[in-house]
This record gives C-alpha cells, sequence and structure tokens, in this order.
C-alpha cells in the first residue's frame, strides 16, 4: 500500500500482547495509530511506553462488543488523523473448556469479543475505505479458526467466524480497493495463554504477529494474501 509513514491504523486491543506489538512496530515506521481496549489503566500504562516509538497516538478505552462505543472510537480517530487506512481487528479473548461444561457466559463473552467486535468495527470503518477507495483490514484470527481441538469448542467456533467474516468482507470490499487478510497463530506467548499446554518459551512471540501485518502493508497493491498460518517450529 506504498510508504507507510503517515497512513493511520486502528488496533484494537493494542494495550497489551499482539496488539501492544503491532502498535509498537506500526509507530516506529511512522504510522498514526488509534488504539482502544476496555482496561483503561492497562491502556494508560501502554502510553507511557508506546510514545517512545511514535509521536502520533491516540488511546482511546472502548469495548469493541459495544457498536456505540466503536463508533466514539473511530471517530475520534477521524477528527484526530483525518483518514483510515488499516484496521487490525486484533483484540480476543479464551476460555478454554470441553463442550459439555460451556456455559452461556463462556459462549456469549467469546463470540461478542472474537466475532461481534471485528463485525462492529468492520462495520464502522467500511464506509471510510470506501470513500477513500482503499484500505486494509488485518483479522488476528487463530490455528483454532481452522481446526477444531479438545477444549477449544467455544473459541474456535468465534475463530471460524470470524474467518468467514473475512471471506465476506474480502468479496465485498473487493470492488472498492480494500484488502482482507487473516491471520491464524498457533499459541502466542501473552498473557491470555498463560494456562495453554505449551511452554511459554516456545510459543510464537508477539513480535512475529507484528512482522507479519509489516509484511502485508508493505505488499504492491496488485499482491493480495487471504491468509498467513504462523505455526511453532516444528508443527506441521
Amino acid at each position: 500500500m506504498g510508504p507507510l509513514k503517515a497512513k493511520v491504523a486502528l488496533v484494537t486491543g493494542g494495550g497489551s500482547g499482539i496488539g501492544f506489538a503491532i502498535t509498537k512496530a506500526l509507530l516506529e515506521e511512522g504510522m498514526r495509530v488509534a488504539i482502544c481496549g476496555r482496561d483503561e489503566g492497562k491502556l494508560r500504562k501502554a502510553e507511557t511506553e508506546l510514545t517512545k516509538h511514535g509521536k502520533h497516538l491516540l488511546v482511546m478505552p472502548a469495548d469493541v462488543s459495544r457498536k456505540s462505543e466503536v463508533d466514539q472510537w473511530v471517530k475520534a480517530a477521524i477528527s484526530q488523523f483525518g483518514r483510515i487506512d488499516v484496521l487490525v481487528n486484533n483484540a480476543g479473548v479464551a476460555r478454554w473448556s470441553d463442550v459439555e461444561n460451556i456455559t452461556d457466559e463462556h459462549l456469549d463473552y467469546q463470540l461478542n469479543v472474537n466475532l461481534r467486535g471485528p463485525l462492529y468495527c468492520s462495520q464502522v470503518i467500511l464506509p471510510y475505505m470506501k470513500g477513500q477507495q482503499g484500505g486494509y483490514i488485518i483479522n488476528i484470527s487463530s490455528i483454532c479458526g481452522k481446526y477444531g481441538f479438545a477444549g477449544t469448542a467455544a473459541y474456535s467456533a468465534s475463530k471460524f467466524g470470524l474467518m468467514a467474516l473475512s471471506d465476506s468482507l474480502r468479496e465485498e470490499g473487493a470492488s472498492f480497493n480494500i484488502k482482507v487478510t487473516a491471520i491464524c497463530p498457533g499459541f502466542v506467548a501473552t498473557p491470555m495463554v498463560t494456562d495453554a499446554p505449551v511452554p511459554l518459551e516456545e510459543m510464537i512471540r508477539p513480535e512475529d504477529i507484528a512482522k507479519a501485518v509489516l509484511f502485508l502493508l508493505n505488499l504492491s497493491e496488485y499482491a493480495a494474501v487471504r491468509e498467513i498460518v504462523i505455526t511453532r517450529k516444528g508443527e506441521g
């Protein structure tokens, strides 16, 4: 999509983990970035660190599962930066449970953040990208959006849904020069997976996902990538 300097990106869940690493990488490229998250304390702590890597940062508390809050965040970004070139739907949650033990609360929680959130963000941002005749939506999905595993039924359902949303967005956005890519990592070393059955030191690093985002954004306008699957070394 051309030189990244001064381009504008919105990153959900930018206060920690993968979202923090992506935001840091984008700021270092000279991009202007708006991040949101539900935990204002975590966001402000991240802001202190992130502003060391770039001055053009908007930080705003917002719950992506609430469309009114998404709308306010996007309007604030437009007001400050004037446009939106990139949306990274990164915010995600996971609750591991066997099928018979999935509660309504756990199911709703994961569907709301992992699927409803990206849908709302895309709905609000698409009119701006269509008006600009261009943009890039990157959805941080999961290997669990490609394959189901024991104990991940609700989480996998939300991520399979995100993959389907990505496909639909790609088809609908193509005539407006809007690209859509889903990134599907395995276990990434973040606080969300502290109880994962994989040693922390063997997990994918958040910075690996950030590098994948930069790779996508640096491709020419003629190249399109449907999805990127990132697994741990030695996995098939």
